[in-house]
């Protein structure tokens, strides 16, 4: 492994949260081991140092052993375990994650986007047996009633803080947010709506001034033809520059400006593309996320990429060099 690593500051935080987090539960998984050994009883001090890693010194390894096997640490174990208990609504997404569920719906859905409160539901729903797709409990199936019910409410508002999740359980608390996943906070989130529907304005507005654009053309065409010389007849493509290089194949999942590529909205200015393909791996993505920097890390994946960049002749997408769909 890399003991140094170039990272972009974008990316930091999130890094270093997820860092946190496998630090977190390796300690826990260490500490589940030291007390099962403590609470048997057989051969303590042998099992203690078979379970040392190798990279702690023995000073550390003893301070960690007397920490986690006090009666301090299992009082507040104890105490951690009895509020976990208590929680009534189980998550059922198991290690996928709502990012990945959301990536993979979205991929099976031609592209549309799913909003926080079905991916919430989604996460509270038995996903085996034969009442698959029902909530998990009753205390999951009044919750999921009641967010239906909110859902049917006219205007209903697109704020995170105002949505049917935090009608019924009440606003986020700070650094995380149902529904949604690890590493996002409310603040972004709202952003990120407003953003949308500020997006979606603007794009209805452009779609009537695109349809007067086109009514007069068509009009000016059959009074001044003359106004239009060198045209392509009916049929006849118009092909890429040749100096353009075809970096990748891919197919275009949505057009949809407002839809959503990695919790980002995708723009006027691009396509959702899912890459089948790659030709020219050293390719930097026109938009990195967290989890890819180049074209080659993106196979089997959706990414944006600027529409004046794609030829729909093989089917193609580009940096000045084309991705081909």
């Amino acid at each position: 492994m890399m003991k140094k690593y170039v990272i972009e500051d974008c990316y930091k935080k999130f890094i270093l949260r997820l860092i946190g987090k496998s630090w977190r539960n390796w300690k826990s998984s260490i500490s589940r081991s030291l007390r099962k050994v403590v609470d048997a009883g057989v051969d303590v001090s042998r099992c203690i140092t078979l379970l040392k890693p190798d990279e702690p010194t023995d000073r550390e390894w003893d301070e960690f052993v007397k920490i986690r096997t006090s009666d301090q640490f299992k009082e507040l174990s104890q105490t951690k375990q009895a509020a976990r208990a208590k929680q009534t609504m189980p998550y059922t997404l198991s290690r996928k994650g709502y990012a990945r569920y959301e990536h993979n719906w979205t991929i099976e859905n031609a592209g549309k986007s799913i909003s926080r409160v079905d991916l919430w539901i989604e996460g509270h729903k038995k996903r085996k047996g034969e009442n698959r797709g029902k909530p998990i409990n009753d205390a999951a199936e009044k919750a999921i009633s009641e967010m239906e019910k909110y859902k049917e409410l006219p205007n209903s508002s697109t704020s995170i803080n105002e949505d049917p999740v935090s009608k019924y359980f009440g606003p986020e608390s700070s650094g995380s947010v149902r529904g949604i996943g690890f590493g996002v906070t409310p603040s972004k989130i709202e952003a990120q709506l407003q953003n949308k529907t500020w997006m979606q304005s603007v794009m209805n507005e452009l779609n009537e001034v695109r349809k007067t654009q086109d009514l007069t053309q068509k009009i000016l065409r059959e009074l001044r033809p003359d106004m239009f010389p060198g045209e392509p007849s009916t049929g006849e493509a118009l092909t890429p520059p040749s100096t353009r290089q075809v970096v990748a194949k891919a197919e275009v999942a949505s057009t949809d400006s407002t839809s959503m590529v990695h919790h980002v909205i995708l723009g006027p200015d691009c396509y959702k593309v899912w890459v089948k393909e790659v030709l020219v791996p050293d390719v930097t993505l026109f938009r990195a996320s967290r989890e890819f920097f180049t074209l080659v890390d993106t196979i089997g994946s959706t990414i944006a990429w600027p529409h004046k960049y794609i030829s729909f002749e093989e089917i193609q997408v580009s940096t000045n060099r084309l991705l081909s769909s």
